[in-house]
């Protein structure tokens, strides 16, 4: 069973005002930086003290990919009937001295939880 901090980790999509914030914070704790591409979501999660934790950036998929529509077994027309139901993590970090023992799972377990809501409302 989680600790209690796993248990109140929340994680939510950035409001507004703090998109300078998540990528100032991915240009610190990122290797790739803040460069998310195409239609995007941007999650923050949130400890029980209030301090972020962690970042995940979410991004439509590509148009064309052999090997996925290989793996898939998509016709062209399916592709395009059905890639908005596929999205793709761009980014993902646990910032600073927050790292302990399953936050990184506990985080994109909620944030997957959540995406597919959070997308049909924007």
């Amino acid at each position: 069973m989680p600790d209690a901090y796993l248990r109140s980790i929340c994680v939510r999509p950035i409001e507004p005002g703090e998109r300078e914030r998540f990528d100032e914070e991915l240009d610190r704790h990122h290797w790739l930086g803040h460069s998310l591409v195409g239609e995007t979501m941007r999650h923050v999660a949130i400890g029980p003290d209030g301090v972020w934790v962690a970042l995940v950036g979410f991004g439509a998929a590509a148009l064309a990919c052999r090997p996925r529509e290989e793996l898939i077994g998509w016709s062209d027309d399916q592709r395009f009937r059905r890639l908005r139901y596929v999205v793709n993590n761009q980014r993902y970090c646990v910032l600073g001295d927050h790292r302990r023992k399953n936050l990184a799972s506990a985080v994109l377990a909620r944030s997957l939880r959540r995406l597919s809501d959070d997308v049909t409302v924007r």
